[in-house]
């Protein structure tokens, strides 16, 4: 699936952020593009999509909001000295509807904002979620590897945060128009409270903004440790079945436990540094409001002003003590919003996982090994078959033309050996059922990542025909490879829908071919299930795994791809079940690489392919130290 290009300029999802992008031959080099910074990312959440207007909207309706609450104190004074001590019911009259019309300026701009800022801060929020899903799921994938609970958080808590940054703009815009305000009515009071004010804000946002350096800091490890605790759970639920099975339980148990105790003990000290935090903000705060209440009640007493000034300046003194502990959270939240801003850059500009130039050496490059479909050492293997040694190009000796060569993948495909002599090539000839027989789950994935394009290979390792043309998979545009050759993983992904878009795919309006439905032996599952229209619940729980595996199988064969690859398709199903699904896949006739330790899927392959560990098992080896793999082809006659 093609994810859609953002709005963001120069963030395309489909581009290689933070690596070199394909290009060809004698072409000038392209300039790698500028890494995200976490300005950019607060860009795209304000500005991006014409949110800009909208933006400087809502922030002169806050302004105005903040005005209108500035004016409120000085209303009242007014009051009081023209209406209240003169006994004027008509004056009275007047300033009760000014202040009532205040009141109105109050409630309307500030309804008429949020409604704004809702838009800006939703859409934007969006705008990084997209942002985001579309680096993970760029065509060429990244080499960042998350599970799904770290790109749950990503995609929740860290956008959150980052969206977040509209609000505390307009409202800091807000707070300061505020503060400046009440200033200038002080002013016409007293120069010193005015100037008390002023010194007071700028004390405020210079120790605030020491004080919460280690803020930014203790917010990055607590979102880290929230990440790692989130896909512990995550990875766990996704897996609760095979976890009681074989009775680790308890050992699930105590790694959530440890996940979680340092996610508790990273928020505890986030938490206290917070509440320390607002502390020195709120102390400075009342400070302020203090000495201004002292100022204004030496002045009334000394007649220097009125008791209706003296209301006003007592109101805009609370007033203004409540901005400044505001405006001394600001650095507070905008450090909080700068650790998940950078958490996201580091995602966005993460390399491509598959790349022109070759494979990405990374650690976080290395695949997970499936501890789900293991087959055991007592299975019956084929070599009491005819064995033909391959011939120095991996292939063995046939008649068959080399224009039926569809695809062509090297042994060491994955493992950094690229075009060394030491590496065997397997043809795959068009209309055959190649049977791959792996010596261990690990070796099955990694085959299946590497012919999806799912991992990193180097130049040489994989070649599908294209025009009558073989071409490295590197020289492919990756969509294009993979409407050409299409590698489920063996635990592939089922969204929460009906069991017609779980084969046919999401939207799909129309019933699956009931031909291959027969051939993934799906039609028990459908009856049990209730229909097409039946609900198959999140990631597919209201099904067993075997049912889950049939719908895998018939989901490939109902893509037009000219290649289709099946990591281990019957693992979780019965004996009886899989020689269905095995008799079903030699008439469907299509050019199919099965990777399986199964007995029953091998025997009804047209070749069979034996892949031996090397002596070495490691993930990236140095070619002149490392054997490679060897490999055993045997011929299969059909009766």
């Amino acid at each position: 699936m093609s994810p859609a290009p953002d709005s963001a300029p120069g963030l395309d999802p489909r581009g290689t952020r933070g690596s070199v992008p394909s290009q060809a031959p004698g072409s000038a080099p392209r300039t790698a593009p500028r890494p995200t910074s976490p300005r950019r990312l607060f860009g795209l959440a304000l500005v991006a999509d014409g949110r800009g207007g909208a933006l400087a909207a809502a922030t002169a309706l806050l302004v105005v909001h903040a005005l209108a609450e500035a004016a409120v104190p000085v209303m009242i004074g007014a009051t009081v000295d023209r209406a209240v001590l003169p006994g004027d019911p008509a004056a009275l009259a007047t300033w009760l509807g000014a202040l009532v019309g205040v009141f109105v300026v109050l409630t309307v701009s500030y309804q008429s904002a949020s409604r704004l800022m809702v838009s800006v801060y939703g859409y934007g929020e969006q705008s990084l979620r997209h942002l985001a899903l579309s680096r993970i799921l760029r065509p060429r994938l990244s080499a960042h590897r998350l599970t799904p609970g770290e790109t749950l958080t990503y995609v929740t808590s860290d956008t959150y945060r980052v969206a977040g940054v509209a609000w505390s703009v307009a409202q800091q815009c807000a707070t300061l128009a505020s503060i400046v305000g009440a200033s200038l009515v002080m002013l016409a009071f007293s120069p010193v409270a005015t100037a008390v004010v002023l010194v007071s804000t700028l004390l405020t946002l210079v120790v605030m903004r020491v004080v919460s350096r280690p803020i930014e800091r203790r917010g990055y490890a607590e979102q880290r440790a929230a990440t790692e605790a989130g896909a512990v759970a995550a990875d766990f639920m996704s897996g609760f079945r095979v976890l009681v099975g074989i009775g680790a339980r308890d050992e699930a148990v105590r790694r959530y436990v440890a996940a979680s105790g340092a996610s508790r003990v990273a928020a505890t000290a986030a938490g206290r540094s917070l509440a320390g935090y607002e502390a020195v903000s709120a102390t400075i705060a009342a400070g302020t409001t203090t000495v201004l209440a002292g100022a204004a009640a030496w002045l009334a007493a000394d007649g220097q002003i009125s008791v209706g000034e003296l209301v006003t300046v007592l109101g805009l003194a609370q007033l203004v003590g409540g901005d400044l502990a505001y405006a001394g959270s600001f650095p507070a939240s905008w450090v909080h919003k700068i650790a998940s801003a950078r958490r996201l850059a580091r995602l966005v500009d993460a390399a491509d996982l598959v790349d022109a130039s070759g494979p990405v050496v990374s650690g976080d490059v290395t695949g997970r090994s499936d501890a789900q479909g293991l087959v055991g050492d007592d299975s019956p293997d084929v070599d009491s078959r005819d064995i033909a040694r391959l011939d120095g190009d991996g292939c063995a000796d046939d008649d068959s033309p080399d224009d039926d060569v569809v695809l062509t993948f090297r042994t060491g495909a994955g493992t950094g050996l690229g075009n060394s002599a030491s590496t065997s090539a397997v043809h795959l000839r068009r209309g055959e059922m190649l049977g791959v027989r792996p010596p261990d789950s690990g070796s099955a994935r990694e085959l299946s990542r590497v012919l999806g394009l799912r991992s990193p290979v180097a130049r040489g390792d994989v070649t599908v025909r294209v025009d009558g043309t073989q071409v490295d998979a590197l020289d492919l545009d990756p969509l294009d490879y993979r409407r050409r050759v299409v590698s489920f993983p063996h635990r592939h992904t089922i969204a929460s829908g009906t069991l017609r878009e779980a084969v046919s795919g999401q939207g799909s309006g129309v019933l699956p071919d009931l031909d291959l439905v027969d051939a993934a032996a799906l039609h028990d599952t459908v009856l049990e299930a209730g229909g097409w229209e039946a609900q198959v619940g999140e990631g597919g729980r209201r099904l067993s795994g075997g049912q889950r595996q049939r719908i895998g199988v018939a989901r490939a064969l109902h893509t037009a791809a000219d290649v289709l690859v099946l990591d281990e398709p019957t693992s979780a199903v019965d004996t009886v079940t899989e020689a269905r699904v095995a008799q079903a896949l030699v008439r469907q006739g299509r050019t199919l690489v099965v990777v399986s330790t199964s007995p029953v899927l091998l025997g009804a392959c047209d070749r069979v392919v034996d892949l031996e560990p090397s002596s070495e098992q490691t993930t990236h080896r140095d070619p002149a130290a490392a054997p490679a793999p060897l490999t055993r082809e045997t011929s299969v006659e059909h009766g």
